[in-house]
């Protein structure tokens, strides 16, 4: 009978206890936590040309035609960055943007390995901190370019995300790159699934 008095007791003790606690006014462990409202959320991918045709916009610069975003204002010369000629850019503001697309023009007079070499070497030197993640590459197709595409990290702590599409047909080869500070598969699908090559005019 004593133990459970004394069981009992203590029984009566935590509860206080507990009571107690919970009439503190001291925050509780997650008060400071952020809502997942408060949370910025990934951006939903762009449609694509075929389901939101009014938000896109074909292009052909120098013989390169591709399918961009209207948003995308362009183009802007950039001599000083070869093999690139011009860019479209989705600014945030004057000196950063969210998505900016880099093209170079038809070269009729170098080869797929020469381009390739000189957007490798050109790429490190351009693009801060380029890390390559992958390649893959697969054959012409209609109208299509044979086509080798380089995915790749780069920016000041190497963690947004590049694609560039090395491109050859029988008209000359092109460069086209994509650099992204917010993922949108939606526009890089679209930049890729329109890419084509076409016989300058004289």
């Amino acid at each position: 009978m004593r133990r459970r008095l004394l069981m009992a007791a203590g029984g009566i003790a935590s509860l206080s206890a507990v009571t107690s606690c919970s009439r503190s006014p001291e925050k509780t462990p997650v008060s400071g936590m952020t809502s997942v409202d408060d949370v910025k959320q990934p951006q939903a991918p762009s449609k694509s040309p075929q389901d939101a045709p009014q938000d896109w916009v074909s292009i052909n610069f120098s013989g390169i035609s591709v399918s961009l975003l209207s948003s995308l204002k362009g183009p802007a010369w950039r001599s000083e960055w070869p093999p690139y000629a011009v860019s479209y850019d989705l600014q945030t503001n004057d000196t950063s943007f969210e998505h900016r697309v880099l093209l170079s023009g038809i070269d009729a007079s170098t080869t797929a390995d020469g381009i390739r070499q000189t957007t490798n070497l050109m790429s490190s030197y351009l693009f801060e901190n380029y890390s390559e993640i992958g390649r893959v590459s697969w054959g012409a197709s209609g109208d299509n370019p044979a086509t080798e595409r380089v995915a790749f990290y780069w920016g000041p702590a190497a963690s947004w995300l590049g694609w560039t599409w090395l491109l050859a047909s029988k008209v000359g080869t092109g460069v086209v790159t994509l650099l992204s500070t917010a993922l949108d598969d939606g526009l890089r699908n679209g930049i890729e699934n329109s890419l084509t090559l076409t016989r300058q005019q004289q």
